[in-house]
């Protein structure tokens, strides 16, 4: 996906064609938290809370007022699709992961990992979506430019996660243009992530 708001779509959607009544864990693998939750006036919530079907969760996230590239995740907790989130973010300038008035209302956990070695060192099992969003990859400060990290680090990175992306029921990847460097640096990421996941996602 180019926007990363279709991943709370995507989850929807996986739930609903599977018929699954689980809580996932969710992966969250980018340079920004995404911490933001759009529902907090009641009506908005209702709004949210009511809906059926999957055509009104794909017109929710297409107007893009409530659900943006920044405030997916918080859907997918009052939804109850998530039930636990590892964040492993390098932003700063902001707070960090998701409040905790809504973590506890909807009985979610999360986890902050500093470093990715001591995220794939979490005793995981089923149930996880793994989310990443290719801006992770983006060492520029001005994000339309570009300095991206080296290939075998990129690389190196895809590999340690191998064995959460193999047990993942599902993976969404944001490509982020914009975020990601210019359009041959977000074209260059997605060439060389894209195979990389592919080749250990089981599911």
């Amino acid at each position: 996906m180019n926007n990363h708001k279709w991943a709370y779509y995507c989850w929807e959607n996986f739930k609903l064609t599977n018929n699954s009544n689980s809580r996932y864990r969710l992966v969250h693998l980018d340079f920004h938290w995404d911490g933001i939750n759009d529902f907090q006036k009641e009506s908005r919530l209702e709004q949210l809370t009511n809906i059926e079907s999957i055509e009104d969760i794909k017109e929710l996230v297409d107007q893009g007022q409530l659900i943006k590239h920044d405030s997916f995740i918080a859907p997918g907790i009052i939804r109850k699709i998530i039930s636990e989130i590892h964040f492993y973010c390098l932003q700063d300038d902001t707070e960090e992961g998701i409040d905790d008035s809504l973590l506890n209302e909807y009985y979610c956990t999360q986890y902050k990992h500093n470093d990715i070695d001591a995220l794939i060192s979490h005793n995981f099992t089923e149930d996880i979506f793994f989310n990443l969003d290719l801006d992770l990859f983006n060492k520029e400060e001005y994000w339309m430019k570009g300095d991206l990290w080296e290939e075998n680090d990129i690389v190196e990175f895809i590999n340690k996660c191998s064995g959460i992306i193999a047990t993942s029921s599902l993976v969404t990847i944001a490509k982020s243009p914009g975020y990601s460097g210019t359009k041959e640096d977000t074209n260059h990421l997605t060439d060389l992530v894209i195979p990389q996941i592919i080749k250990y996602f089981n599911g």
